[in-house]
């Protein structure tokens, strides 16, 4: 992922319209004593020291996967591998967790693979470890999203259009029944260190679904700073296909994509932070009517 400009978007006349049903009881505002940030960071530092930097189509990437497979496995889910061939002929695969069959609401997604040698602590284990936490608060009690671990997110190459893989298949490949009954988005990527806790949307919904979600998290007494996301992660290929989309970020990282990136320099309070904003949007999303 790379920095966004940090502008922030003008309000919506509908904006007002909706406060009155993003009033959520406290139960999901504040979740704080069922959030396992231990754990949190054990998968941190599985994927960022005992695999490593996880290149798009390596043997670690496909072993991170697989240890990303395992966690949803043992919450619950029923969860598979999408595999496909990237453009240097390897294999990449999405890791999908959730009743996919199912009317689906929200898609929560962070990539897992990483720079070459790249640890990758908080680009992008910490936003995996997000996940991974807000499956398992949710493991039994909805049927009406999705949880995506991508692949092959970090360019490739030098190309700078080679990149964002996982997410484009799974949009090409997702039916347009799926896309349509879409209402959000949500992309969790390098939360685990920077001063700064970003939730941005982009122009093609006017930057509303990021409002909602700004709002819920200021209603549970977090901090986030607003603006236009730039086309820099997963959520990109949701929002060209027309689906609103949220970008979960902290900034600014200087240490991503270099071999500090390591589990050292992660917060754990930040991935705290994270799940408390993400967690209660998700419940407003699914809950409108």
């Amino acid at each position: 992922m790379m920095r966004t400009d940090g502008r922030r978007p003008s309000a919506t006349p509908r904006m007002a319209a909706w406060r009155s049903f993003l009033v959520l009881p406290l139960f999901f505002l504040s979740p704080a004593a069922r959030i396992h940030v231990d754990g949190m960071m054990r998968d941190v530092t599985y994927l960022a020291s005992t695999i490593g930097p996880r290149v798009a189509g390596s043997a670690e990437e496909r072993r991170a996967a697989l240890y990303i497979l395992s966690r949803f496995d043992s919450l619950g889910y029923p969860a598979r591998l999408q595999e496909f061939t990237l453009p240097n002929g390897r294999r990449s695969a999405n890791v999908i967790a959730g009743h996919a069959a199912e009317a689906l609401r929200v898609v929560v997604g962070a990539h897992y693979d990483s720079r070459p040698n790249a640890p990758g602590a908080d680009d992008n284990a910490s936003g995996v470890s997000v996940l991974l936490e807000l499956a398992r608060q949710m493991a039994g009690k909805r049927r009406d999203l999705l949880f995506v671990a991508f692949g092959a997110e970090e360019r490739i190459d030098r190309n700078r259009s080679h990149h964002h893989y996982g997410s484009r298949h799974f949009v090409q490949a997702a039916s347009t029944g799926l896309l349509q009954g879409l209402s959000g988005m949500l992309c969790i990527d390098c939360v685990g260190s920077g001063p700064h806790f970003y939730v941005q949307g982009m122009r093609n919904d006017g930057g509303t679904l990021a409002w909602r979600c700004r709002y819920v998290a200021n209603q549970g007494g977090i901090a986030v700073k607003g603006g236009w996301a730039g086309p820099y992660s997963d959520h990109t290929a949701f929002a060209r296909a027309g689906v609103p989309v949220v970008y979960y970020h902290r900034s600014p990282h200087p240490l991503t994509h270099t071999p500090r990136d390591t589990p050292a320099t992660i917060r754990p309070e930040y991935l705290r932070l994270a799940v408390l904003a993400v967690s209660p949007a998700i419940e407003a999303i699914c809950n409108r009517p």
